[in-house]
């Protein structure tokens, strides 16, 4: 049975004032980065295959981490890049709300039926992040890879993981630096 390490990237600045990130190139807080070591510390005792992440800076930030520490180098994958959420993006969630209040309260709701104006669907991250997730997790046996990425396409990826539907999205978000093995059937 394939198996994957999953890693959510650290906390940002912007993360800790509420605001919506996105796709935006924001780095680690000095808490993001000290919560990531903490974690690669404690699986950097298992083997690993090699270390993947998103291509946005704050995935990236967080794998180069971990490569540091387990002995490998990171791999960014345009596919999990954090999901774009266009004019949301740099945001509090109340300005977000204010703004649009319609479609924010119905992606809160049910992330299939809106999108952030300008930005990306669920169902858009959905297929990418899938689509590459069946790739690399074709692997079996043997050292694992790490796949690290920012806290919505993390979310998509443990969907698809668990054959989840992605309407499920907002109860598969994972605190900055947690981690999870996930074993495909």
């Amino acid at each position: 049975m394939p198996t994957l390490l999953l890693m959510r990237s650290g906390r940002t600045a912007w993360e800790k004032e509420g605001r919506l990130q996105g796709a935006l190139d924001i780095p680690l807080s000095p808490e993001g980065i000290e919560e990531v070591e903490k974690r690669a510390q404690a699986i950097k005792q298992h083997p690993l295959h090699e270390v993947l992440c998103g291509s946005d800076l704050t995935a990236v930030q967080s794998a180069q981490i971990v490569g540091r520490l387990c002995g490998k180098r990171e791999k960014p994958l345009e596919e999990f890049r954090e999901m774009r959420l266009g004019l949301w993006e740099g945001l509090l969630e109340q300005e977000a709300l204010r703004r649009n209040p319609t479609a924010y309260r119905l992606w809160r709701k049910d992330p299939l039926r809106a999108s952030p104006p300008r930005g990306e669907s669920v169902e858009e991250c959905f297929r990418r992040a899938s689509a590459a997730l069946k790739r690399i997790a074709g692997l079996d046996g043997g050292p694992v890879p790490v796949l690290v990425c920012s806290p919505m396409v993390l979310a998509v990826v443990r969907c698809v993981a668990k054959d989840v539907a992605p309407h499920r999205l907002w109860e598969y978000v994972l605190p900055p630096a947690a981690v999870e093995w996930v074993h495909f059937r």
